[in-house]
């Protein structure tokens, strides 16, 4: 019985000294060193994630040299869903957080409108078939901002260069109910427009790897210029080509919404 006595108590010890000892309760010995805490997270770092939003597609398509008699624009804009993937690098000093990010997106914005010449959108009447839409964006933004919260929230506005790629296409005719004459003309642009980015946004931590965040942008894209590029076998001003020109301008406003994984959160990394 001594014996189990003796056993008990000394595991009894042994577990107190080592409950002890995870605890900190326990006296350090001297020379050894306290175990120092695990390192806090930051901005700094590669990271890559993915974004889903919605935009605001604003479109005009502008008779530069008075086809319609007299100069006009058409205007119109439309709802869409955008989404895609980005991938950035962060850097930190103190609390300012630089960084720049490249992000590619498809989007469903597309807007069709048919205006009609002096209201007759009858038949046998006069108008157009005009269709703007912008399927694919990029864009390559630096980005600055300050980190609060012990580095859980983020900040921070964003500028740099667009690069998009649509349909801009405006689609004149005249049937010959209305002037025996069948006319038609087409002013069209399928091809890839530069432009500009710019907004701000927020971003929260939930650990050293994933954050997510919330950001407004608002892209401008160079207006494209198109003289008559068809069709071909009618009366399509073949002799005035160049002579009339419409302008194609586009704006979106977006809020999109993202999650990010960053490869380097730590200090000293």
């Amino acid at each position: 019985m001594k014996t189990f006595t003796k056993l008990v108590l000394s595991i009894t010890a042994a577990l107190v000294f080592v409950a002890s000892s995870f605890a900190g309760g326990y006296p350090q010995e001297k020379g050894i060193a306290p175990m120092q805490p695990a390192p806090a997270c930051d901005w700094s770092g590669l990271y890559i994630g993915g974004n889903v939003g919605i935009t605001e597609f604003y479109t005009r398509i502008t008779d530069d040299n008075e086809f319609e008699t007299f100069r006009t624009t058409s205007t119109a804009d439309t709802g869409a869903f955008i989404g895609g993937a980005q991938i950035g690098y962060n850097y930190q000093l103190g609390q300012l957080v630089v960084g720049v990010e490249l992000d590619a997106s498809g989007s469903t914005a597309e807007i069709k409108k048919d205006p009609c010449v002096d209201n007759d959108c009858s038949p046998s009447g006069e108008g157009f078939h005009n269709t703007s839409r912008v399927d694919f964006l990029m864009t390559l933004r630096g980005r600055a901002g300050f980190s609060l919260d012990d580095n859980k929230f983020l900040l921070y506005a964003t500028a740099g260069g667009a690069y998009a790629h649509g349909k801009w296409d405006s689609f004149y005719f005249d049937d010959p109910a209305s002037n025996g004459n069948s006319t038609a003309a087409d002013w069209r642009g399928d091809d890839w427009r530069w432009g500009w980015v710019g907004g701000f946004g927020a971003e929260y931590k939930f650990d050293c790897h994933w954050s997510v965040r919330g950001e407004a942008l608002l892209t401008w894209l160079f207006e494209d210029t198109k003289p008559v590029t068809g069709p071909t076998g009618s009366d399509t001003f073949e002799n005035e080509r160049n002579n009339y020109k419409f302008t194609f301008s586009d704006d979106l406003y977006t809020f999109r919404v993202g999650v990010n994984y960053s490869f380097g959160s730590f200090f000293g990394h």
